[in-house]
């Protein structure tokens, strides 16, 4: 009796990871197939990264409190991401995660700030970073947001002493 051993490898994307499939023959006279999942390390760069100022719209007043949002969309794995916050090209900022999930996720930092009138057209930006390591790509892949322009508006006293 001849016995015949067969090896077939399959790559399939499911749920944004690569699924390795590894069909291998086993020496039986009927040929039988054994299947033997493998998940794949894989990285997603974001669809999308992008900031806007959470419950505000228009003129921000100097001196009060408000919060950048950073939006970022589908990246993995989450727990190589690094989100950077700049203001102009000025470091504000990082924020690491620690999940594990090597499914992409959504993911919405926020950064608060106190403008003040020097800070009136300052440009706010967020760059989500993946380190991989360095066996990974270098540099890393980075996404950055388009910048986020502020105008600030001032309370101006007058004191006018009148004979």
């Amino acid at each position: 009796m001849e016995y015949q051993r067969t090896t077939m490898i399959s790559l399939q994307r499911l749920s944004g990871l690569l699924m390795l499939m590894l069909l291998h023959g086993a020496p039986t006279t009927q040929g039988a197939m054994t299947t033997l999942p493998a998940t794949a390390k894989q990285k997603e760069n974001p669809e999308s990264v992008s900031i806007s100022v959470l419950s505000h719209s228009g003129p921000m007043v100097e001196g009060t409190k408000y919060q950048l949002q950073c939006d970022i969309q589908n990246i993995a794995p989450l727990q190589n991401l690094v989100v950077k916050w700049y203001k102009g090209n000025e470091p504000l900022d990082n924020v690491a995660y620690s999940n594990v999930s090597k499914t992409p996720e959504n993911v919405s930092p926020t950064l608060m700030i106190i403008p003040g009138r020097d800070d009136d057209g300052a440009q706010y930006k967020c760059r989500a970073e993946l380190d991989l390591g360095p066996e990974g790509p270098q540099p890393h892949p980075t996404v950055t947001s388009k910048p986020l322009t502020i105008t600030v508006h001032c309370e101006l006293a007058i004191n006018l002493d009148l004979f």
